[in-house]
């Protein structure tokens, strides 16, 4: 039996073909191919001309202008052109090749072709299918940050046992809040006596991606769900997983995780979680007594399942526990994965939380509509389409949530100064503009 909203317009319809788009974005010296038609370049970076202010997306790819002669006749032979025309014209050090679902369906070897095109310039090239029907956002975006690793030197000199690479880092644009989680993310693997290493994606060339081999340690973090078996697979002992340091409580367990992988000392470990305690403690226990004069007790979430999981367990500690989350993607483990990362906090998942996993816009809608007017909910976290879903929503006056617009596409938001959300900085923001929101 069909189910109902297998075919509804998704609150979220952002495919692998944009999850490879962005990936690309993140990696200022890479340039992407597209063997597919126009309306496929449109779809793969699409959001990110309005999600990025910083750095403009529209420069980043090109595609091979199919034909219906083409398709007919053989498409295979107009990458090689391309490829070389393009590496003439940008000279990136990394170029990935997507096909999409119309040209796959004629049965053409293209991974042959690229191998073959590749030869022919002086950078690292990838083939990266993207059929339109299988995966989403985040697999695209694993895709592309596997392709780059299977490509650093592990088998090469001995690593270093002090540094620490982290790879599955959703860069999206680069704006102050990007780099203030970086900024952030480096503070904490410091606070544990170890030295920083590439980060991917972060907006750094790709060369210096590479330099992951010489780290002892590479952290994978969730949104390489997807690909955590190849993954292993590749790192061996030096990779390990953890979730992402959203609030106090995620934050002190993402550095015991990471403690765990690189063999850090106990004593060193309970000084650095004693520190993000005493950092945000204050700014947690004011939000906390905020939060009884907002109209409702309760929380809204939307975001992609590690981070969703984070900003819920975060919204638990400020007193605002979640009544409702929406899960925006499809590959990351869903409502299982949710209540794992949420319970991995140390926190309980409150009473009557209701998730929502991939949902239709019209559900969201619905769902979102019902839980305001209910006047339950006083604080909403979420991307510019729920955002955008709350202000057509007709509420009546005194039920308007708190809103703060976090994620992908943020369309409204871009901040001008620091602005991070994970670690004790994070948290300390999040605290700032949720005050802010709620006046």
């Amino acid at each position: 039996m069909t189910r109902p909203n297998r075919y509804a317009i998704r609150a979220h319809q952002h495919g692998r073909l944009g999850g490879l788009g962005m990936a690309v974005h993140a990696v200022p010296d890479a340039f992407l191919i597209l063997h597919g038609g126009v309306g496929c370049k449109y779809k793969s970076i699409g959001d990110l001309y309005a999600h990025d202010r910083a750095r403009p997306s529209h420069a980043i790819q090109a595609y091979t202008e199919l034909t219906d002669a083409d398709l007919a006749g053989g498409s295979a032979r107009r990458i090689g052109p391309y490829l070389r025309s393009w590496h003439r014209r940008k000279e990136p050090a990394f170029m990935a090749v997507a096909s999409v679902t119309f040209p796959e369906m004629t049965g053409e070897d293209f991974a042959a072709a690229v191998r073959e095109a590749g030869r022919t310039v002086p950078c690292d090239t990838a083939y990266l299918p993207c059929p339109g029907f299988d995966g989403d956002l985040y697999d695209g975006y694993a895709d592309l940050v596997l392709e780059i690793l299977r490509r650093a030197p592990f088998g090469g000199t001995a690593p270093d046992p002090r540094r620490v690479a982290l790879a599955g880092y959703l860069f999206d644009r680069y704006e102050p809040d990007h780099a203030a989680n970086l900024a952030e993310l480096a503070r904490l693997i410091g606070t544990l006596g170890l030295e920083p290493g590439p980060v991917l994606m972060s907006g750094r060339p790709y060369r210096e991606l590479l330099g992951a081999a010489a780290c002892g340690t590479v952290l994978a973090l969730p949104y390489l769900a997807p690909r955590r078996r190849e993954l292993r697979d590749l790192l061996g002992a030096r990779g390990h997983e953890a979730d992402l340091p959203v609030g106090a409580a995620g934050t002190c367990r993402w550095l015991a995780d990471l403690a765990r992988a690189a063999g850090t000392e106990p004593a060193v470990l309970k000084r650095a979680q004693a520190g993000v305690r005493a950092r945000t403690s204050d700014a947690l226990r004011r939000l906390r007594a905020a939060s009884r004069r907002l109209p409702g007790k309760r929380s809204a979430v939307f975001a992609a399942t590690p981070l969703a999981a984070g900003l819920a367990a975060f919204l638990d500690e400020c007193g605002l526990p979640p009544l409702l989350v929406g899960l925006n993607d499809s590959s990351l483990g869903g409502k299982r994965a949710f209540r794992e990362a949420y319970r991995r906090t140390g926190r309980t998942l409150p009473a009557g939380l209701r998730l929502l996993e991939d949902p239709p816009l019209r559900g969201l809608q619905a769902a979102l509509a019902a839980a305001c007017r209910g006047g339950e909910i006083g604080v909403l976290l979420g991307s510019a389409t729920e955002l955008r879903c709350l202000s057509g929503a007709g509420l009546p006056a005194g039920r308007t949530p708190a809103a703060v617009e976090l994620g992908y596409p943020s369309l409204d938001y871009h901040p001008r100064g620091a602005a991070p959300y994970l670690g004790v900085s994070g948290t300390l923001h999040l605290c700032r503009r949720i005050l802010a929101a709620a006046g």
